[in-house]
Formats: C-alpha cells, sequence, structure tokens
C-alpha cells in the first residue's frame, strides 16, 4: 500500500515524504529499516534544535536534555519544575523582553544602575551576577555551586547551564535548585518595587 501510494509523485503526501526524506538524509525509504529511520530522524531534529538555540542568544543557558524528546527525572508540573524552565529558556518575566509583572521594562538591571554600574538585565545576571540579590545568592548555595571547584574556571553562561541540569544532578537537587532561584528572583522584584 505505502509503496504504491509514493509511486504517484501527484500525490501531495508523496511529495512532502520525498521533501522530508531528502531533508533527513536518505535518497529513498525503500529496504530501510524504521530503527534506521528512527535514529536519523532522531539525529537531523537533535542537530536542528541545537541549531537553532546557538542562534538565539538569550537561550545560551539552555542546557540539553538527558536524553533527546522524552521528558526529563525532574520536569512535573510543580513551580519548581516551571521556575527552572523559565530559566532555561531566559524568560523570567524581568523587564528585558517586555513589561514585567511591576510594569517595568528594562534593558540594564536597575538595581546594578542604582548602584552605579550598567549591567545587561537577563537571568544569568540576576541568578549569577546581581549584586543586589548576592546576600540570598549566598543564603541559598547558589555562589558556592559558582565558586566550587568543578565550575569555577567556565564562564557564566556554562554555570548557569550547568546549575539548570546540564551538570546531571538528580530530581531532588533540581527542585532544591529551583526553590533557590525562585527566592532570588522574588527578592529581586522586592528590591526593584522598592526602588
Amino acid at each position: 500500500m505505502v509503496a504504491s501510494v509514493l509511486e504517484d509523485t501527484s500525490d501531495p503526501w508523496t511529495a512532502q515524504a520525498q521533501a522530508w526524506t531528502q531533508m533527513v538524509g536518505f535518497t529513498t525509504l525503500a529496504g530501510v529499516s524504521k530503527s534506521r529511520v528512527s535514529t536519523q530522524v532522531e539525529l537531523w531534529s537533535t542537530s536542528r534544535i541545537q541549531s537553532m538555540i546557538k542562534d538565539h542568544r538569550s537561550l545560551v543557558a539552555l542546557s540539553e536534555p538527558d536524553r533527546w524528546f522524552t521528558i526529563q527525572p525532574h520536569v512535573n508540573d510543580s513551580s519548581q519544575s516551571r521556575i527552572l524552565n523559565r530559566f532555561r529558556a531566559a524568560d523570567v518575566g524581568l523587564g528585558n523582553r517586555r513589561p514585567n509583572v511591576l510594569g517595568g521594562a528594562y534593558k540594564e538591571c536597575p538595581l546594578c544602575l542604582m548602584g552605579g554600574s550598567v549591567s545587561r538585565l537577563d537571568e544569568i545576571h540576576v541568578a549569577l551576577v546581581c549584586p543586589a540579590v548576592g546576600f540570598t545568592r549566598r543564603a541559598k548555595g547558589i555562589e558556592a555551586y559558582q565558586t566550587g571547584p568543578l565550575v569555577s574556571q567556565n564562564p557564566v553562561e556554562l554555570i548557569m547551564r550547568g546549575y539548570l541540569g546540564g551538570d546531571g544532578a538528580d530530581p531532588k537537587t533540581m527542585m532544591a535548585r529551583a526553590n533557590a532561584l525562585q527566592c532570588m528572583l522574588e527578592d529581586w522584584f522586592r528590591q526593584v518595587s522598592l526602588a
């Protein structure tokens, strides 16, 4: 049945199947096993996603999954999972992309500006750099992580990627990290609202 459909070059499904086949690296599907097709599609899809991530500066902290196209062990419907994923996607609502919940829109960190320095506002800055939330960063163990011997020599982007799951941490650790990030984010917003 499939072979007869694929022979009809005027069929739109056939044209789409042929375009897809060439896109993932096959000249024909004749004699190709399902597992080989599955492997090739996964490799092509993974490389495409990795390429898109590299093209978007805001996704530099996005950690790669342990296993592609499956729900990761730390992903669930909890608030912790949501905050981790919002940090990974660089969209926690700081006001750097669109006005935040306070109505503010900023390109530079408003707390750093008050302190006399100019720092680009993004999730990495708030989580790992901003001096205004330094106490919370120390109290929640984030600073200890970023100054630890395994990650201290890395650029902040790689440290953030590791902290968000790129270091292979277990689900319990990831939930604790999410709670720490949530506390720091709340502290940052509290200070911005008082400024």
